[in-house]
């Protein structure tokens, strides 16, 4: 019941007139808005064009690009120095006493 009384109430409510500059500045922002959706349409197909362009550049250039050189196998020699050329070179090194390797822990 209190509803129907609100709704009454609207009802019989005077509305205020639109005033003219209400309306003046309701169609600007309406032309302001068609001339941004026409300037954004055509910066979308420049765009679209100079991605096409691009596109269609590497492509075409692409190909023209040396291709990397085929892999090859790097072989690495290794050689032994000193003694250790010795003990692998001349059997007779074999029998000799090794080199030997001293360590000292110094504790503290």
């Amino acid at each position: 019941m209190l509803m129907d009384e609100l709704e009454q109430r609207l009802k019989s409510t005077p509305l205020a007139t639109p005033s003219a500059e209400l309306d003046r500045r309701l169609d600007e922002m309406f032309l302001l808005a068609r001339r941004r959706r026409e300037r954004s349409r055509k910066m979308v197909f420049y765009w679209g064009l100079v991605a096409a362009v691009g596109g269609a550049a590497l492509v075409f250039l692409m190909p023209l690009r040396q291709a990397p050189a085929a892999p090859h196998p790097i072989v690495y020699r290794i050689e032994a120095q000193g003694r250790m050329r010795q003990m692998l070179l001349n059997s007779a090194a074999d029998r000799d006493e090794p080199p030997r390797f001293v360590l000292r822990v110094i504790t503290m």
